[in-house]
């Protein structure tokens, strides 16, 4: 009975340490079933499960590291089907978005639930909107009346368009209509009729009506107007009406917009988005820079003891020493305790002395007075040549590798 309990202990102990190596070290999960005797099939059904789960962890990170695209599980494993369905709505959500932006208004998404409600409205309102001005577009066509015989009518008209309207003289820019809106404007700057004439006057008027961007001086901040010009003989006087869209208040919400899309809400650095685009543009120009990968040591330990909140502040910390760089460099958070800088026209051996400099700064920061915790960091460092061909992903991974290089040899200083 003994030798059967130590068996039975021997297997519990193999299951046990299984089961650990599939959380916490998937790539190093094995176990023999054959030396389980009675418990084999058992290790054999364990054995199927946990490669399920490893596949489902598997797919789980390449989806939040934002590769939608990823190559989906094996057929036949049903722990993943939740992702995979998730996965296929990511995929559907960015496919429609993208002919949306095209101008295609048809799209809709199939999905269910609050976003794909607010993602299908907007579509609507903005194929409303475009049909609204395809409309008046055609009306106004088909109009092919003089401007004299309806002068009256325009003059009406005018004040419940939308944009400013100004109708200049084009010999000595005297303001032969405007509308309300274009009105309120001269009344706070008298010299505004000649200054949009001015900086049209840069530009070449198009029969077309394309419309212009310019940038209007402004008292407090600078203005951005999109004007459409034509040119018409108004009672006898050669003329140019300009219709003029004040976009001032769109352009600084598409600023704010891409600040969200490419920036880090922890650290406010570049994010993994904005980095991993500047990194395929980089080598796409075929420039020469070196790339640092670098990952914080100890993140984790020092989560679980001493809160997330000393967590997110090492993140902080690190974030800010890494902007010590020179500020041409590129430095962005992509995610967890790892960040990517990218140095142009710098040696490995320059980026490498400089880090050194950083590394005695975030170990030291004044932050760690008070604490029982130190912050350390290691680091890959790979040199691009101009004449490189290899891919980012492979770039990408020498970095890792040389940084998990450096983690060891740091493990190893501080056992010394």
């Amino acid at each position: 009975m003994e030798r059967n309990s130590e068996k039975r202990d021997n297997i519990s102990g193999k299951l046990r340490t299984y089961l650990h190596d599939v959380t916490r070290d998937p790539s190093n999960a094995v176990i023999n079933t054959d030396e389980l005797g009675e418990f084999s099939d058992f290790a054999r059904e364990l054995q199927q499960f946990c490669a399920g789960v490893i596949e489902m962890r598997k797919l789980a990170e390449t989806l939040a590291d934002g590769n939608i695209d990823a190559p989906v599980s094996s057929g036949d494993n049903e722990l993943t089907r939740p992702l995979e369905s998730l996965q296929h709505q990511l995929q559907h959500i960015t496919q429609q978005t993208k002919l949306v932006s095209g101008g295609d208004y048809t799209r809709r998404l199939r999905s269910k639930g609050e976003f794909s409600d607010a993602f299908n409205i907007i579509v609507n309102k903005l194929a409303i909107n475009e049909q609204r001005l395809k409309d008046e577009i055609r009306r106004m066509e088909e109009k092919n009346l003089s401007i004299e015989h309806y002068g009256l009518l325009i003059t009406t008209l005018i004040q419940f368009i939308p944009q400013q309207i100004l109708v200049l003289a084009k010999e000595n820019c005297n303001v032969l209509l405007m509308n309300e809106l274009a009105l309120t404007e001269i009344h706070m700057d008298f010299e505004y009729a000649e200054k949009i004439h001015r900086l049209m006057s840069e530009h070449t008027i198009d029969d077309d009506g394309s419309e212009i961007d310019i940038r209007f001086p402004g008292e407090e901040a600078e203005r951005h107007f999109l004007v459409r010009a034509f040119e018409l003989e108004w009672s006898g006087i050669p003329a140019v009406i300009y219709s003029i869209s004040d976009v001032s208040e769109v352009r600084g919400q598409i600023r704010e917009l891409e600040v969200y899309a490419y920036h880090d809400s922890l650290t406010h650095l570049y994010n993994r988005t904005y980095g991993m685009k500047t990194l395929e543009e980089w080598l796409r120009d075929r420039k020469h820079f070196s790339l640092l990968f670098a990952d914080l040591d100890g993140l984790k330990h020092i989560n679980d003891t001493f809160g997330h909140n000393e967590g997110d502040m090492y993140i902080k910390n690190a974030g800010r020493h890494l902007r010590s760089f020179p500020r041409d460099a590129i430095v962005c958070r992509l995610g967890g305790d790892e960040f990517m800088v990218l140095i142009p026209n710098r040696t490995e051996a320059e980026v490498l002395e400089k880090f050194s400099v950083i590394y005695n700064a975030l170990h030291n920061d004044e932050y760690l007075a008070d604490k029982d915790y130190t912050y350390s960091m290691s680091v890959g460092v790979v040199e691009v040549a101009a004449d490189n061909e290899l891919p980012s992903k492979a770039i990408l991974s020498t970095a890792d590798e040389k940084m998990y290089e450096n983690k060891k040899a740091r493990k190893k200083e501080r056992l010394n």
